[in-house]
């Protein structure tokens, strides 16, 4: 605990003290402790593509190493007064959610560029907190809003939002997209893919990802049951498997690490977790379906423009305790019915979807509101941390 104390000191103060930033010096970061996201894959566009000096932060010792045998040596920690220091002198830092080091200082000359997690359904930043949790949010976001020179979203729309959720004057919110969207535009072989992953699967024809939202209280809200996996008054577990294997489908759940689901895997409906897949993006493309809710994967699902499912049966509830960015009116004109009642009904329309789907033209109109950059997202990012490297570095 001292030294953990000692560690977040040296964060906040020791960059008050560091006169001149090295603009070669590049550091992405998480959470810390993973590696993923949007600065994964931005990490990897920049080893491959700029001569940088590129840094990540993890501070999981065992997944330190295991990286750096993958990468070379281009990861750090935040553990030591060396790396502190190190941190703070680098001239760009680019994160997907808080900065590097936790400090107010040194950052009128460093470039600073926030991908976020993906762009948002339910209420990001400030928007998603309330009581005491929400004036620590409020503090801190101004604190660092006033710093970024970017703030990446994939179209307009988001501005708004964005601008609010997270304390930022617009002109700081930059159309820049996603670099884990460029994931979807790489090929990808299903079937070794699948074949890797889960050497006993049946024949197929068509596999579906099913990745509802995580309903928790990290936003310091109240009143959310756990998650309802099929959530069907008639839900029958053995008719499900029997229309699946009728119709050669493969039902994927991706669920959240703390939600407990209340049945087995069966032989045509597998768990596909973070400890098959870290990052979901990477294989996103080879789904010929998605059905979930207020996850912001429907979103980067729009790009591949393939059928869609939403699944938002407890709408009134989560928007009253986490709060949506969009009504659901949005999403409308992307399939014919919403709130399944009963299991046989969300059935024949999975199956209509994925033998008929009359919904591409409405998928691509909505597709075009929400993303005005869709592929090529990481050189958009890097072309404009080189800009402001430029110019920073006069």
């Amino acid at each position: 605990m001292f030294k953990k104390i000692i560690f977040l000191l040296a964060s906040f103060w020791l960059p008050l003290f560091v006169r001149k930033k090295d603009y070669d010096l590049v550091i992405l970061r998480y959470d810390s402790e993973k590696f993923m996201f949007n600065t994964k894959v931005f990490f990897e566009y920049l080893l491959e593509n700029s001569k940088l000096n590129v840094k990540y932060i993890i501070n999981d010792d065992s997944l330190r190493e295991k990286l750096i045998k993958q990468y070379g040596n281009h990861f750090i920690t935040q553990r030591t007064i060396q790396d502190i220091m190190f941190i703070a002198k680098a001239g760009s830092w680019i994160t997907d959610g808080g900065f590097p080091l936790k400090t107010p200082f040194g950052h009128r000359d460093r470039v600073l560029i926030n991908f976020t997690h993906g762009m948002p359904v339910k209420c990001p930043g400030i928007l998603g907190y309330n009581g005491l949790s929400r004036l620590r949010i409020f503090l801190q976001l101004k604190m660092y809003s006033k710093y970024y020179d970017a703030f990446c979203v994939t179209s307009s729309k988001f501005k708004n939002i964005i601008s609010k959720a997270y304390l930022l004057k617009e002109e700081r919110i930059k159309i820049l997209g996603q670099p884990r969207n460029d994931l979807l535009f790489r090929k990808n072989d299903k079937d070794k893919i699948l074949k890797s992953l889960y050497p006993d699967l049946p024949t197929y024809e068509k596999i579906i990802l099913y990745a509802p939202t995580y309903r928790s209280n990290l936003y310091g809200n109240s009143g959310l049951e756990p998650t309802k996996f099929f959530p069907f008054e008639d839900f029958d577990i053995k008719k499900l498997e029997n229309f699946l294997e009728e119709n050669q489908y493969i039902i994927f759940i991706r669920s959240h690490h703390l939600d407990k689901i209340n049945f087995e895997e069966t032989n045509r409906i597998r768990f596909l977790n973070s400890d098959k897949i870290v990052e979901i993006s990477e294989i996103l493309n080879i789904f010929d379906m998605l059905i979930s809710d207020y996850s912001g994967m429907i979103f980067d699902f729009l790009l591949l423009n393939k059928p869609l499912i939403v699944l938002p049966y407890d709408y009134e509830n989560y928007k009253e305790n986490i709060g949506v960015c969009f009504e659901y009116k949005l999403f409308y004109e992307l399939q014919p019915y919403f709130n399944f009642i009963a299991q046989d009904e969300f059935l024949a329309t999975l199956k209509i979807l994925l033998l008929n789907d009359e919904y591409k033209k409405e998928r691509l109109k909505l597709k075009n509101k929400l993303f005005e950059i869709t592929e090529n997202n990481s050189e958009a990012s890097y072309l404009f941390l080189l800009k402001k490297i430029r110019e920073y570095n006069k």
